[in-house]
């Protein structure tokens, strides 16, 4: 059975090397897709137009749409003044998001109960939607993290006296997380090589 598969193996490549065309397909099609698939194309999402709709209007929303607006993800573009500008922008597609703050966000939020928010994101692209939902969900535990970190340190006066682990994470290879990174292993940055 073995001879039999091993014979029709050799008549395959010899078949593939004697036509030409065979050739091409084989080998330069692989390398085009790859430059393709490293430069071209990117499933990175950045720079997201999104905009705000901030009815609370404090502190703690603006230090919010701060966090937002710093992240290389989300782009703000314009700030809402009335609800029925939601659709105006989203039917538009000019806006990929909004950013809505409830009346209340900030009293909640020193009342030690939970704020809400919402994020609205254009679904058409489910894949595009899923991943800017996930930037935003990303944004919030940190933010969730800081403030819990600052009513802990209100609360027990000093840093040092409970234990703590502090997790740093540092991605090897591919430090930024760009995707084109994972299509061409081992490629160099202007001549910098990707530091292990």
């Amino acid at each position: 059975m073995f001879t039999r598969i091993i014979s029709l193996i050799i008549k395959e490549f010899k078949q593939v090397f004697r036509d030409p065309r065979m050739k091409f397909t084989l080998f330069v099609s692989p390398v085009v897709q790859l430059f393709i698939f490293g430069y071209a194309a990117t499933m990175d999402i950045t720079n997201i137009p999104t905009a705000i709709y901030d009815l609370d209007n404090t502190k703690q929303s603006r230090d919010v749409i701060r966090l937002f607006s710093y992240s290389k993800y989300f782009d703000i573009q314009r700030y809402l003044q009335e609800e029925s500008e939601i659709n105006e922008v989203m039917n538009g597609a000019d806006i990929k998001g909004v950013i809505k703050f409830n009346r209340g966000f900030a009293e909640a939020l020193t009342g030690n109960k939970t704020a809400h928010m919402q994020v609205i994101v254009d679904g058409t692209d489910s894949n595009a939607a899923q991943i800017i939902l996930s930037y935003a969900g990303t944004i919030m535990a940190d933010y969730n993290y800081k403030m819990l970190q600052e009513r802990s340190d209100i609360y027990l006066k000093r840093k040092d006296i409970y234990p703590q682990a502090d997790l740093r994470d540092r991605q090897w290879f591919n430090e930024n997380l760009y995707s084109k990174n994972y299509f061409l292993p081992g490629r160099r940055w202007f001549g910098r090589r990707i530091r292990c």
